[in-house]
């Protein structure tokens, strides 16, 4: 599953759990993890929709939509150098 996809998915689930719970009125404070096979690596998708890895790399909208095209070798290349640097794709 590409990074992308899993993004979208993770969000339509978030969706309908957040319907979910304003239905019963729960209210869950931990967000949920997930895990990319691509990446090697557990995230969590931000109430913003942006993405934080446990290794810490940090992903906004606007990276998002940039990396979305790319294949699967870019994408783990610039989550090699965003775990290093800690920088933003431009």
């Amino acid at each position: 599953m590409s990074y992308a996809l899993a993004y979208i998915q993770a969000q339509k689930k978030r969706e309908v759990v957040k319907e979910v719970t304003n239905i019963i009125n729960l209210d869950f404070r931990k967000p949920k993890t997930y895990y990319s096979e691509l990446l090697e690596d557990s995230f969590t998708i931000l109430d913003n929709g942006e993405i934080k890895f446990n290794s810490g790399v940090y992903y906004n909208k606007k990276e998002l939509e940039k990396i979305n095209s790319l294949d699967d070798k870019g994408k783990k290349q610039i989550h090699s150098l965003k775990r290093i640097f800690n920088g933003e794709v431009i």
